[in-house]
């Protein structure tokens, strides 16, 4: 069997079609990738889970294409869950929200993820971190914007574009209040695996060298864990300021506020952590 190293999850006809895509083209301008999905709706039955466990051992992207009508199906929420376990500062996981899909009515654990909206710039993006990410040796940039531009995004941008038989789904608005509580909770969650981390490096003993190229590397993930609460933050704070504006109802708009109060504290904190770190970075990096 393949090494697989891109995992693409999917559910329904729209969610199939794209990924379906993927599958096939991402090897003509990525020979690296070894894409793999199932050809089989989840709710068909559920992939082999035996079968999906040795997969899972070599993805290094895996990519899970959202619709509004498969947001919360329970196949895709596993699949995430499982992905979510290989997870390290080598691999990826990402969304591809496709058109009618916003980010805020992406709730966790498809929340957590690196999200893509299905346009041009950050498909573009997308492609940068699978080549990247899989590639010992990735193909040059100047080579691999020109196979994007000229083969890859034409065609996608029209299959993107084809009508689709499903019936669209209504997602309902969510409230400030479980936009907050989700927020808080990634929030926490982030911090918990920052502290482990910590742990690790500080129990680390190794020569020198070795400990501050060991030290750097999870400087790098660290921050960029946080980087990604700060977007969270950042989005969650946007959706709070436009709850606000429609709000009418004095008591709801001081709840908002309350809620933008806190998310901005949050940012705060992360941005001061941030900056520790840069600082952090530059002490260690002359001893590599």
């Amino acid at each position: 069997m393949d090494r697989y190293n891109v995992f693409l999850s999917w559910s329904g006809e729209r969610s199939h079609r794209i990924a379906e895509y993927f599958r096939d083209n991402l090897p003509t301008i990525i020979q690296a990738c070894v894409p793999w999905m199932s050809d089989r709706d989840i709710d068909k039955g559920a992939r082999g889970l035996g079968e999906l466990a040795k997969i899972l051992g070599s993805t290094k992207v895996g990519i899970t294409f959202l619709t509004a009508n498969n947001v919360r199906e329970p196949w895709i929420l596993y699949e995430a869950g499982a992905l979510s376990k290989t997870i390290d500062e080598r691999s990826r996981l990402c969304t591809y929200l496709l058109p009618g899909l916003n980010q805020e009515d992406v709730e966790a654990p498809l929340g957590m993820f690196q999200w893509t909206k299905a346009d041009m710039d950050e498909t573009w993006t997308l492609l940068q971190t699978i080549n990247n990410t899989v590639c010992e040796h990735p193909v040059a940039e100047a080579r691999l914007k020109e196979l994007f531009e000229e083969l890859f995004w034409p065609k996608l941008e029209v299959r993107l574009k084809e009508p689709s038989t499903e019936e669209r789904t209504k997602l309902r608005k969510r409230h400030a209040d479980d936009i907050l509580a989700e927020v808080l909770d990634l929030t926490r969650t982030n911090v918990e695996a920052i502290g482990r981390l910590e742990t690790a490096i500080t129990s680390t003993k190794i020569e020198v060298s070795r400990t501050a190229e060991l030290k750097v590397a999870a400087l790098r993930a660290k921050r960029q864990s946080i980087q990604m609460e700060c977007v969270r933050l950042l989005q969650a704070r946007e959706a709070l300021q436009e709850e606000e504006k429609s709000e009418r109802d004095p008591k709801a708009v001081e709840r908002v506020r309350r809620a933008l109060s806190e998310v901005q504290q949050q940012l705060a904190s992360l941005r001061v952590r941030l900056a520790e770190m840069d600082a952090d970075m530059t002490t260690y990096s002359p001893a590599l």
